[in-house]
């Protein structure tokens, strides 16, 4: 039997053939269906169409927000345009809910993929000018899903685990990195920052007992944001744990996380017409290897991989970001994997709360945007290290946080990294 419905849905698309048919493509976010209007005057089989509905439907602007009614009906052949292939709504019925002026920037040419990687159709100027528009595009609905995925996962493995979800202040009193990459506010004629990390207030919410926290929220940072790997807000993933016998414990527990985050987004994101799958057509791509157990190599390791294949850099350096991407490239080759762990990072490059190692000069873990750092809980130790930065650190501005040692913390370690690039 036939089935009768009646919905809204954004006017994707209008196509009228002669005086007596009218096509059109009507979108739910990422699910789309074609309609089907046929003149039906006088007639005794199907619901009555007039010239006048026809003519007034063909006319409603692209985007609108219509209400169709209408009954289901199976087609011969698929239909291309939309994601339903096999059915189409003939409709007897059609009105707008919304109607609007035409738009600054056509939902299609904002879908389109770019003709090569150094090359778009859109720029992102007009995009970002005309956000609430290009929102529309299956590729953003599905990117954003695959977004809210990501913090679904992190939430359901550390839940499960034993961690509590905390809220950290955006507004502080002291810097938490550098100076250099820190946005200043007037907090009633006193200064203060927007929080570059929860770092510290992670690290005294452990000294309060909760042995297993974490957070998702905003950070700041005022960098040069004009270029893909830097930005001046993001979302955040942290947490916070307290360790039994060795800082290895939170490296293999945000091992198993990511893992777990990368299969459960091909699981729930990848399947046949699932967002990944929309994703790549306006982005090709390939695939991301995630192996069942992550590769972790020693930093040292690494620069041995990156001299062996001709990159000029010092041990105790950072890496750059060609080196970061050649080393990706390394590893892929090597262990045909696209998600490795660096251990023990040269502790010159890392914040002043990361214990550094006794027995060499290192400390921590980076993996692409995460850091995993055992953290100080020793407060000589912590003060001579706020000591050696540049500029150095005065214990006195951070008090509350110093006195959060003082009170006796355990020993404890984290991670934080931005919910962008896992996505």
């Amino acid at each position: 039997p036939a089935i009768s419905l009646r919905f809204h849905a954004r006017l994707a698309n209008s196509r009228q053939h002669g005086n007596n048919l009218l096509f059109c493509d009507l979108r739910q976010s990422l699910v789309s269906i074609q309609g089907l209007m046929e003149l039906n005057e006088g007639k005794k089989e199907g619901a009555p169409v007039s010239k006048q509905m026809m003519k007034f439907c063909s006319s409603i602007t692209l985007e609108s927000i219509v209400r169709v009614e209408g009954v289901v009906c199976p087609v011969e052949k698929e239909v291309e345009a939309t994601t339903i292939k096999n059915f189409e709504v003939h409709i007897s019925k059609m009105w707008t809910e919304v109607s609007v002026n035409p738009l600054p920037i056509q939902i299609p040419a904002a879908s389109q993929p770019p003709p090569d990687e150094n090359a778009s159709v859109m720029n992102l100027d007009t995009r970002l000018n005309n956000r609430v528009i290009d929102l529309r595009t299956a590729t953003n609905q599905a990117l954003f899903r695959i977004r809210s995925g990501v913090k679904h996962l992190f939430r359901e493995y550390l839940d499960a685990r034993g961690f509590v979800e905390f809220e950290t202040p955006k507004l502080q009193g002291a810097m938490t990195e550098s100076g250099a990459s820190v946005f200043r506010v007037d907090y009633f004629n006193r200064p203060a920052f927007l929080a570059q990390s929860p770092q510290l207030a992670k690290q005294m919410i452990v000294a309060g007992d909760f042995d297993r926290m974490y957070e998702i929220g905003p950070v700041f940072r005022a960098e040069n944001s004009w270029g893909p790997r830097h930005m001046t807000e993001f979302t955040g993933l942290d947490i916070e744990m307290a360790i039994e016998h060795h800082y290895h414990e939170v490296v293999s527990l945000l091992e198993d996380m990511l893992l777990f985050i990368f299969h459960g987004l091909n699981e729930r994101y990848g399947k046949p017409g699932g967002e990944i799958e929309w994703v790549r057509k306006q982005w090709p791509s390939e695939p991301f290897i995630v192996p069942e157990k992550a590769v972790r190599l020693r930093f040292s390791e690494g620069i041995k991989m990156l001299k062996e294949a001709g990159r000029e850099l010092d041990e105790l350096e950072d890496l750059s970001t060609e080196d970061e991407k050649t080393l990706g490239r390394l590893v892929k080759e090597r262990y045909n994997t696209d998600f490795f762990v660096l251990d023990k990072f040269p502790s010159k490059i890392r914040p002043f709360y990361t214990m550094p190692d006794p027995h060499d000069d290192v400390s921590g873990l980076d993996c692409s945007s995460l850091q995993c750092t055992d953290t100080i809980s020793l407060t000589e130790l912590l003060k001579h290290r706020m000591s050696l930065v540049d500029p150095p650190i005065d214990p006195n501005i951070m008090k509350d946080y110093v006195n959060a040692f003082e009170y006796g913390a355990p020993p404890h370690a984290g991670a934080g990294l931005g919910k962008e690039p896992v996505s």
